[in-house]
C-alpha cells in the first residue's frame, strides 16, 4: 500500500504503520477513514473552529515528531490539547515516538469577525454642480479560511491544508444620494455599528443654472435635482426607498434605525417634482408614485421582541396623486402649496 494513497481529503494529516513480520513490511493506517476527525467545511463569523491533527512514527525506531501549524490571518489561537511548545502557538515537539505509534492534537480557533464603530457628523454647502453618494452596510459576503500543517517524522514529512468557509453575515444597508444644479445644503449625523445603522440626515436644494468652467471652454448647465434614499434590513427582509426627481426645489429630512430589534424610517419632504416611494416586508408592500407640488409626512416602523412582529404605517399624508395605468387616483392626504 503506498503511503501517499492514505492521505484522506479533508484530514489536515493521516499517518502510515508500518510493523516487520520476518522479511515481510505490512503498513495500515492507524485509524480508520471514518474515525479521522475533520475540521469543519463551514463555520460562522466570530465562531470557534477545532481542528484535529493525527500524527503517526512509520519508521521503524523512535523518532521526535514535530507539528507545525501555520493559521490564517482571519484566525485566532485560542487552546490546544496538548499545550504547544513554550512560547508558542503554533509548534508541538512529541519526542521519542516509538514505531507504529500515532497521537492526535486537538486546535480551538476563533475566526475574526468584522467589527467597527462609528460616528460621523457634516454639513455641506454651496452653489453650483452637486453630485454626492453615500452607503453604511452590516453585510458581509462569505470568505474562504485556509489552515495548514506540516509534520515532520524522522525522515518523513506530511503536509496539509483545509479550507473552512465562513458563512455571509446577513445584515442592514443604507444607502443615499443628491444629483442637480443650484442651492445645495446638507447636514447629517450617522451612526455606525456591527449590527446596526442609526441616520439623520436633512437636504435642502433649489434649481438654477451654473457654469462649469473647462481648460479652454465653459458648460451651461441647468439640472433638476434628485435625490433618494434606500434603506433595506436583509435580516428581517425589510426595504424602504424613497426616490425624488425632476425636482426644482426639494426639502427633505428623513430619520432611520436599522437593527435586529427595530427598525424604522422617518420622512418629512417637501417637493416640486416626483416622487416613487416604496416600503416592503413579510407579507406585504406598499409602491406609490407622486406627483406635483407637495409635502409629505409619514413613519414606517418594525419591532421584533419575544418572537412577535409588528409594522405600523403612518396614515397622514401619503401622496397628492397616485398614478394607475393612464389615469390618476386622488387618495391620503396632503398639503399644497
Amino acid at each position: 500500500m503506498n503511503p501517499a494513497n492514505l492521505r484522506t481529503p479533508g484530514a489536515l494529516a493521516l499517518g502510515v504503520c508500518q510493523i516487520r513480520i520476518g522479511d515481510e513490511i505490512i503498513s495500515f493506517e492507524p485509524l480508520e477513514e471514518e474515525d479521522v476527525k475533520y475540521g469543519p467545511k463551514s463555520a460562522t463569523a466570530g465562531g470557534k473552529i477545532t481542528y484535529t491533527i493525527t500524527y503517526g512514527n512509520n519508521d521503524f525506531q523512535p523518532v521526535d515528531i514535530v507539528v507545525m501549524e501555520k493559521y490564517d490571518p482571519k484566525t485566532v489561537f485560542i487552546e490546544s490539547q496538548p499545550a504547544p511548545d513554550p512560547g508558542s502557538n503554533n509548534r508541538w515537539t512529541i519526542p521519542a515516538v516509538a514505531p507504529g505509534k500515532h497521537g492526535q492534537i486537538k486546535i480551538v480557533m476563533k475566526t475574526v469577525k468584522p467589527a467597527a464603530k462609528a460616528d460621523i457628523e457634516g454639513t455641506v454647502s454651496g452653489i453650483g454642480l452637486s453630485s454626492t453618494r453615500g452607503m453604511l452596510s452590516t453585510e458581509f459576503e462569505r470568505y474562504i479560511i485556509t489552515n495548514s500543517v506540516q509534520i515532520l517524522a524522522g525522515n518523513r514529512s506530511y503536509s496539509a491544508s483545509l479550507d473552512t468557509a465562513i458563512k455571509p453575515i446577513v445584515g442592514s444597508t443604507l444607502a443615499y444620494g443628491e444629483h442637480g444644479s443650484g442651492t445645495y445644503r446638507a447636514e447629517e449625523e450617522l451612526d455606525y455599528r456591527s449590527s446596526s445603522i442609526s441616520a439623520d440626515r436633512s437636504v435642502s436644494a433649489s434649481q438654477s443654472p451654473c457654469t462649469l468652467n473647462l481648460s479652454h471652454r465653459s458648460i451651461a448647465l441647468d439640472e433638476s435635482w434628485s435625490a433618494d434614499v434606500r434603506a433595506e434590513n436583509d435580516y428581517r427582509d425589510l426595504g424602504w426607498m424613497d426616490r425624488y426627481h425632476e425636482a426644482s426645489w426639494i426639502n427633505l429630512s428623513y430619520k432611520t434605525k436599522l437593527g435586529k430589534s427595530l427598525s424604522y424610517l422617518e420622512t418629512s419632504a417637501q417637493v416640486n417634482g416626483t416622487a416613487d416611494r416604496m416600503a416592503a416586508w413579510q407579507g406585504g408592500f406598499i409602491d406609490q408614485r407622486l406627483i406635483g407640488n407637495f409635502s409629505i409626512e409619514g413613519k414606517a416602523e418594525w419591532r421584533f421582541a419575544s418572537k412577535r412582529k409588528s409594522l405600523t404605517m403612518d396614515e397622514n399624508a401619503l401622496d397628492c396623486g397616485m398614478e394607475i395605468g393612464e389615469g390618476r387616483l386622488n387618495s391620503g392626504r396632503c398639503q399644497g402649496f
